[in-house]
């Protein structure tokens, strides 16, 4: 139960960071500049997680060589 508070609490932090990002950038350049930094930060999420996948992957492909 704990870890589940726990989890919740860092979601929360994680969103709050996320939302106070999205709020400068929409002060600073206005919401088309807000709504491009945003873009750019799904982006790079994706980006990051289709990385890690794809280097998962290369190391799966490895161990069946090497045990084929």
């Amino acid at each position: 139960m704990l870890r589940l508070i726990g989890i919740i609490i860092a979601i929360a932090i994680g969103v709050m960071a996320l939302w106070l990002l999205v709020d400068r950038a929409m002060y600073r350049w206005g919401g088309i500049g807000a709504l491009i930094f945003g873009f750019l930060l799904v982006f790079l999420l994706f980006y990051l997680a289709d990385r890690r996948k794809i280097k998962e992957s290369e190391n799966l492909i490895a161990e069946r060589r090497g045990l084929g």
